[in-house]
């Protein structure tokens, strides 16, 4: 037990269930916690998401986003036990769950399961459902009854409620009032489950589903009996001129083109779901494979500029990214130390986006429009997006992969208790020796060191990131140090430098070796038998690759994909097994 804590005399759960009633009147959302949750990191995170519509500053990105996704969960319960895999979620921006379709729909079970949905989809936003029985669900309450049950969804901050047109009344109009002033989206639905309607009644039905207004999505579904529907509905939905993004589906075998020719938050199954949501629902990868094969994806070219680059993985990770998350993307290499070769291919209409690397990180930088503020600290960029405005923003990727392995490393060492005071040290003084101080910064250490041969080069960084400039004999430096619980080498790995594996069992650090080329670094080696834990480079590439990714397509990096992409690269190559991709991609 806590001995800082008083005593209350009662157990902490029947004290909680006394004071929940309170709780809930003094308050608008519950952050929820997954059972066994061990990162404190996600209720954080979606606390901060929940905040940032509150204020305003998070756009609806999966509404507005081209071709997005929302996967139609047909369960009856989520488990802490059996977790659902994490292929089911690759594709898709949004989730949604059918609580009409659960065995339990006491708030507290649905609340346990919203709060398990968040952990095993990633964190992805959560479209909430109550779909009734005239409208092809389960649910056959009142109207009262139908609004009790989305209080639950709207309490627990679901970033979308699907609300059904047919309900609109006063006391609905109050739930999307308030729905408003916590930035929670409004989807205003009609299922149609007789005969096709005309034109007309789509276009009619679906201005209904814009609830004067309110409504973020419009969404339509009928039935249709013959090919022409899924038509009828794609063009009732374009000739009904909405104020709002639309989805309009025609449900069953002929109208399975609707769902192909439909823009926004295309309702997908997964072949590891038990059932569909609805007659004629298809994947993320089966409407992806027939839009790419009619060129309907948006497609511009990315590259990775710098030199060397003939035998980067890049182009394998992106790809296979851009493809599995539904874009008609491609990725290349321009092998150049020049920047007026890069700016050639930068400037062309069909320019997407970039990875920038050696010598290029900084040279590239004054011909951004845009920088990011981890840009502008660490004054390299790894990374070029062209916006829709056609403005080119840079930013710099690395700090977030170096940060990621640093932060599970430390979860690994010190369980959810990071040391109270973090001593970091970070070895070279380039580019990438930038991105570890701002990732070690942002993850709160305390003392931060920098080391180099040269001096001066240490004392320049060190003025930058307010760190201890050390310079000299390495072992002498960090045989100096009181503690040391991070360390991360941004120097090559062929230069042989490593403190002594005395210094580094005395210290047991989590060690980063930001080279994966030679893989097997003096550092990495001494790390492994002083017992550290430790992470190899290639990690940190896939880390900041998966940020790429996101950044590029609007959607959480399809880490499977990307990661059999890349370990397939890596056995080409004579690279050998890295463990932690291999215990990914054997997890369920």
């Amino acid at each position: 037990s806590d001995g800082s804590r008083p005593d209350l005399g009662t157990p902490p759960r029947e004290v909680y269930a006394r004071r929940a009633p309170w709780y809930d009147e003094v308050s608008d959302v519950d952050v929820l916690i997954a059972p066994r949750e061990s990162d404190w990191g996600a209720p954080q995170a979606q606390l901060a998401a929940l905040l940032g519509r509150v204020r305003g500053t998070a756009a609806a990105a999966a509404a507005a986003r081209p071709y997005s996704f929302f996967l139609s969960l047909t369960l009856p319960e989520l488990s802490a036990d059996r977790p659902l895999p994490a292929a089911i979620f690759e594709g898709s921006d949004v989730v949604e769950m059918r609580v009409d379709l659960l065995a339990d729909t006491s708030t507290d079970a649905i609340r346990r399961y919203l709060a398990l949905l968040r952990k095993q989809s990633g964190g992805r936003p959560v479209l909430y459902t109550v779909r009734s029985v005239g409208e092809g669900g389960r649910f056959g309450g009142s109207t009262d009854e139908y609004l009790r049950l989305n209080e639950v969804g709207l309490r627990a901050g679901c970033e979308m409620l699907d609300l059904e047109a047919a309900r609109d009344g006063p006391p609905m109009r109050d739930m999307i009032a308030r729905a408003a002033r916590l930035g929670i989206g409004i989807v205003g639905s009609f299922h149609e489950l007789g005969p096709m309607p005309s034109q007309e009644g789509v276009i009619t039905a679906l201005r209904r589903c814009c609830l004067g207004g309110a409504a973020a999505v419009a969404k339509f579904v009928g039935v249709a009996s013959e090919p022409s529907h899924a038509l009828l509905v794609h063009s009732a939905a374009a000739a009904a001129e909405l104020p709002v993004p639309h989805i309009a589906l025609a449900m069953g075998p002929f109208g399975r083109m609707s769902r192909v020719l439909n823009a926004t938050l295309t309702p997908v199954t997964h072949p590891l779901l038990p059932a569909a949501a609805a007659p004629g629902q298809l994947s993320v990868a089966e409407i992806t494979a027939v839009r790419r094969s009619l060129g309907y994806l948006p497609s511009k070219e990315f590259f990775l500029f710098g030199t060397p680059t003939k035998h980067s993985p890049s182009p394998a990770i992106h790809n296979a990214g851009f493809e599995a998350n539904g874009c008609g993307h491609t990725y290349g290499t321009v092998e150049t130390d020049e920047v007026s070769v890069a700016l050639e291919a930068i400037r062309k209409p069909s320019f997407g986006g970039g990875s920038i690397t050696i010598p290029l990180k900084e040279a590239l930088l004054p011909h951004a429009d845009e920088l990011s503020e981890a840009a502008t600290v660490i004054g390299a960029i790894n990374t070029l997006t062209r916006a829709a405005d056609g403005r080119l923003l840079a930013d710099n990727t690395d700090w977030v992969g170096i940060r990621n392995l640093l932060a599970a490393g430390l979860r690994q060492r010190h369980g959810g208790t990071a040391p109270a005071e973090l001593c970091a040290l970070v070895l070279g003084a380039g580019g990438t020796a930038r991105a570890a101080c701002h990732a070690l910064r942002q993850l709160g250490a305390a003392q931060l060191y920098v080391f180099n041969r040269t001096r001066e080069k240490a004392e320049a960084l060190g003025a930058a990131f307010d760190a201890v400039p050390l310079s000299g004999d390495l072992d002498a430096a960090v045989g100096g140090l009181p503690q040391l619980h991070l360390l991360v080498s941004c120097i090559p790995g062929s230069a042989g430098v490593a403190p002594s594996d005395a210094l580094l069992r005395r210290h047991s650090p989590v060690v980063l070796d930001a080279a994966y080329r030679p893989r097997d670094t003096p550092l990495l080696a001494a790390a492994r038998r002083a017992g550290c834990t430790a992470f190899e480079g290639v990690e940190m590439l896939a880390e900041q690759a998966y940020a790429q990714c996101e950044t590029w397509t609007g959607l959480p990096a399809p880490k499977r994909a990307i990661l059999k992409a890349l370990t397939e690269k890596l056995r080409r190559d004579d690279f050998g097994a890295v463990p932690s991709f291999d215990t990914f991609l054997s997890a369920p």
